[in-house]
């Protein structure tokens, strides 16, 4: 029941800390710019394969709630091969922000999770 829920936190775990390497390589400009990128996109195609092993979830609500997460997962596989390539400040700005956005609407995605998992009288309970 909570496995998508896991999947989706240790997502967010895994790309904040790839966004952090990446702000670092880009101060840096060092040798290991390569290196974050392809490691975000293993972690990436893992948890893609992680979340459609699963199947999706019998209500469709919950439904639309894991194909979003799919394809915030993919933006954010796709940022760090564009932080790669981008060398002007305006580039960099515009893809922190879409970064920013993105982990935002996984978070998001948690609490929306989360309601949908423990149910409406649970999460009116605890607020």
């Amino acid at each position: 029941m909570f496995y998508p829920l896991f999947m989706n936190t240790l997502s967010l775990y895994m790309h904040f800390n790839v966004f952090v390497v990446l702000l670092d390589v880009a101060q840096d400009n060092g040798v290991s710019a390569q290196e974050a990128p392809l490691l975000n996109l293993i972690f990436s195609v893992v948890e893609i394969f992680a979340y459609l092993s699963t199947g999706f979830l019998p209500n469709e609500k919950q439904g639309r709630t894991r194909t979003l997460q799919i394809i915030c997962q993919l933006v954010c596989s796709a940022i760090p091969f564009l932080y790669s390539i981008s060398s002007t400040f305006t580039a960099f700005a515009v893809l922190t922000a879409i970064n920013a956005y993105t982990i935002g609407t996984m978070l998001l995605l948690n609490v929306i999770l989360m309601r949908q998992y423990l149910g409406e009288a649970l999460f009116a309970r605890a607020l």
